[in-house]
């Protein structure tokens, strides 16, 4: 979820106004754009069952100018049991 700007979900309006049909609807997903401003961020997590995360968010420009803009977020997750 680092590499996620945001998530909208939208409901069909027909079928909720008029209770007929199949329930509907829109789910937007938009991921982060690239930035030339230097991001550094690590995250970690816990939880039952042994689990485990560890997150970064870097983002960097590749060149001088600052017209290369990329964004990193790698991540590890580890669990045992269900």
């Amino acid at each position: 979820m680092d590499s996620l700007d945001s998530i909208e979900v939208l409901k069909g309006s027909a079928s909720l106004l008029y209770a007929q049909g199949h329930p509907g609807g829109v789910v937007n997903v938009a991921s982060k754009r690239p930035t030339v401003d230097h991001v550094n961020s690590l995250g970690q997590g816990d939880g039952s069952h042994q689990r485990r995360h560890l997150t970064a968010d870097i983002a960097r420009a590749l060149n001088d100018d600052q017209s290369l803009p990329y964004p990193l977020n790698p991540s590890r997750h580890k669990s045992h049991g269900r």
